[in-house]
């Protein structure tokens, strides 16, 4: 996660979705706090690296191989609401198998699967305060991240 957009501003809800439909910019919302995680900068965020999007691309191609059995995966552009009004956040891949998850075309509520690609710089807090959250949703089944040698 990168740096909060205004450290001095704390953002209600509405104005969080306000802020994301009208820029270019992708953010996580955490209790009023709001974190790019897409800016226009090549060193934003973590990713982008080639390893990471074979990781994410390799979860995907897994991922889809439910599809037949009623559910839909998504990629890290399709955001989770891991805490509802609350905590707001965008993982490397979602699978969800919940019928209420297909009528909202940017949000997933109800997850079954959450896929993390963690990096030095994000896995603190994907290990943390993220899988803390993760932990609470009731429909969530498993949890997978990277755990290998070299980190992002």
């Amino acid at each position: 996660m990168s740096q909060a957009s205004d450290l001095s501003k704390r953002y209600s809800f509405e104005e969080y979705q306000t802020l994301e439909v009208s820029g270019q910019v992708l953010y996580e919302y955490y209790f009023g706090e709001t974190f790019a995680i897409d800016e226009p900068h090549p060193t934003a965020m973590a990713g982008g690296t080639k390893q990471r999007n074979r990781l994410i691309k390799n979860a995907g191609t897994l991922l889809d191989g439910l599809l037949d059995k009623g559910c839909e995966s998504y990629n890290e552009n399709v955001k989770l609401e891991a805490v509802p009004g609350g905590y707001y956040v965008y993982p490397a891949a979602i699978l969800t198998c919940d019928p209420r998850d297909m009528a909202d075309n940017r949000l997933v509520r109800y997850p079954s699967l959450v896929v993390e690609v963690l990096s030095k710089s994000t896995q603190t807090h994907d290990l943390g305060t993220k899988l803390e959250n993760y932990r609470r949703m009731p429909t969530l089944q498993a949890y997978l991240t990277d755990f290998t040698q070299h980190l992002l």
